[in-house]
């Protein structure tokens, strides 16, 4: 995505200080291209270019390539945490999963 006419008058706006906030409900990111805006943006739904983790809220950046199999990647913070609690004889933890940090309609 590029970034329209409004998007740089809102850049404009929040580098002269004159925007307080800029909500919005798109996830594409396209504010990540005009860093005045950028720093104002508060995304309602998440964001494209990163992923979180279902258990431990880590966020990870996005790699695609882990999304192309049929099983969404591992987060490696769970699976270090689990291994350490199993070294110290502990249970050890499940692993949860990462995707792509969007709020769809139905979550």
């Amino acid at each position: 995505c590029t970034p329209t006419p409004f998007h740089r008058l809102l850049d404009n706006l929040a580098h002269e200080q004159r925007l307080l906030h800029h909500i919005t409900q798109n996830f594409d990111c396209v504010e990540r291209r005009l860093p005045a805006l950028e720093a104002k943006t508060i995304r309602l739904h998440g964001r494209l270019d990163q992923m979180r983790c279902q258990k431990c809220n880590q966020v990870h950046g996005l790699v695609p390539e882990l999304l192309q199999c049929t099983d969404l990647p591992g987060c490696q913070e769970c699976t270090d945490r689990s291994r350490v609690r199993s070294f110290l004889g502990k249970r050890p933890l499940s692993i949860s999963r990462l995707k792509p940090d969007v709020l769809l309609c139905d979550q």
